[in-house]
């Protein structure tokens, strides 16, 4: 099983958890305008330029007779891709890549305002490495939200969760931020064949019949980079 570097990435992990948990109630920037993108479709050897979200006409020039009806559109379940992992995430939602780390630490806003910090690990980690960072990065955690002047914090027990095929190792966090508005944090260390992540997620109380499955959908959605 994968141990080497347990230490290195509860440093990282929590050197990127402060940094980054300070903008945990930012929401996504709006675009200034919003702008149509133009796709470039290849239909039996022809090349056509369409705008996105619209249904249009393409006539071939090779069969003046022949006429196709076509639509791109973003699809709202997208993947992402990093070294080790992909996992699944619903629109609207942005993906933010740490500038130090590169692609090993992405952070996922959603405009519902959940965050998910996700810290691909490399391989699979075993069940003492596992407890080590999930101790670790629950205790960094839950300091993070005291040094932002949130009050009530309350930190459950470890417990074990399933997710998809993959198991996972996971602490609450509950407290109430300075506008006194109520939070929760999940932090979980997952590991699949071949993969292992954190992943520290964040929302409102009182959103969380909206959060949750959305949240589910992704974890269940971990697996190993193809």
């Amino acid at each position: 099983m994968y141990r080497t570097g347990i230490g290195l990435f509860c440093v990282s992990a929590l050197g990127v958890w402060s940094v980054w948990a300070s903008g945990q109630a930012v929401a996504p920037a709006e675009s200034e305008t919003e702008q149509s993108i133009t796709y470039e479709l290849l239909i039996n050897g022809e090349s056509f330029l369409v705008e996105g979200n619209r249904v249009v006409k393409l006539r071939s020039e090779k069969n003046p007779d022949t006429e196709y009806q076509v639509a791109v559109r973003i699809a709202p379940t997208q993947r992402y891709r990093m070294p080790n992992l992909s996992f699944a995430y619903e629109r609207p939602a942005v993906i933010q890549r740490d500038p130090e780390d590169g692609a090993g630490i992405v952070r996922l806003i959603h405009e519902l305002g959940y965050t998910m910090l996700i810290h691909d690990l490399g391989g699979t980690l075993d069940e003492d490495a596992q407890k080590q960072a999930l101790a670790i990065l629950t205790e960094s955690v839950a300091n993070s939200f005291g040094d932002l002047q949130a009050s009530n914090i309350q930190t459950g027990a470890p417990h074990s969760r399933k997710f998809g095929e993959n198991t996972g190792l996971g602490n609450m966090i509950r407290y109430t931020d300075a506008q006194n508005v109520g939070h929760t944090c999940l932090v979980y260390v997952l590991t699949g064949k071949g993969f292992s992540a954190t992943c520290v997620i964040q929302y409102p109380d009182a959103d969380q019949d909206n959060v949750l499955p959305l949240v589910r959908k992704t974890l269940d959605s971990f697996q190993a980079a193809s």
